[in-house]
């Protein structure tokens, strides 16, 4: 396996990862702040990294092992760029 390839997996579970420590420590800090916890959103804040990572890093490196290796990447790329919404998401809106 090429090491160039294994680039944007690592990038992509690099920022979904940093998302969701952020995410965290945001929801956190509301939590400490008020007595009112929302464990749905709680998990809603790491179910989204979480499954963004899932869906970016496997798919790349299955594919990765064939002659498709570019639509691999591109996948990637396209995930990373989902972080854009998230972070409107997370901001609550636009």
């Amino acid at each position: 396996m090429k090491i160039f390839s294994l680039i944007l997996p690592v990038i992509s579970t690099l920022v979904w990862v940093a998302f969701a420590w952020v995410a965290t420590v945001l929801q956190i800090g509301v939590q400490q702040r008020t007595v009112f916890t929302d464990l749905g959103q709680f998990m809603g804040c790491l179910g989204t990294p979480l499954f963004a990572i899932l869906l970016s890093v496997v798919p790349s490196l299955m594919l990765n092992q064939t002659r498709f290796a570019a639509i691999g990447q591109i996948w990637c790329l396209l995930i990373i760029a989902l972080v854009i919404p998230a972070v409107f998401a997370l901001d609550g809106g636009m």
